[in-house]
């Protein structure tokens, strides 16, 4: 059974709050049940620097679209999240949509740790029509 313990984020940095696994770096095969970071050929966030667009998103980023997304599946299978994990999150939080996109975007942001990307997020965002929201997110970092 999949517990909501998956909000603890072991994997976080002591100094901010973004998504990392410690000692993993590319060469570190993803947690069973997820396939490597996708690559995807969309026109990355104009304006945003490589760093930016290179570092793992924030938990506040994850809040904040989870708050946004109402249709999280196909973004989920974009990410490569296993079909039993996003069943699992849809059963156990079934008359929550919010909960269920924050706890499938966390599940991403976990499996892979220190390979996730807002580029990466940004881009499934853009592939399945979301580009008002991914900008909506990411391009508020340019502004601080």
């Amino acid at each position: 059974m999949f517990f909501t313990s998956v909000l603890i984020l072991s994997g976080r940095s002591s100094n901010s709050d973004t998504f990392s696994a410690s000692g993993n770096g590319p060469e570190t095969p993803a947690s069973p049940g997820v396939s490597p970071t996708p690559q995807f050929t969309v026109t990355p966030l104009q304006g945003v620097d490589a760093e930016t667009l290179e570092r793992p998103p924030t938990r506040e980023e994850l809040v904040e679209l989870s708050d946004n997304l109402t249709e999280w599946k196909p973004i989920a299978r974009l990410l490569k999240v296993a079909e039993e994990k996003i069943s699992a999150i849809a059963k156990n939080h079934k008359d929550n949509i919010r909960e269920q996109a924050y706890q499938v975007l966390i599940e991403w942001a976990q499996s892979l740790g220190c390979l996730t990307s807002v580029k990466t997020l940004y881009e499934a965002l853009i592939k399945e029509g979301k580009k008002a929201t991914a900008e909506l997110i990411f391009a508020k970092r340019r502004a601080t």
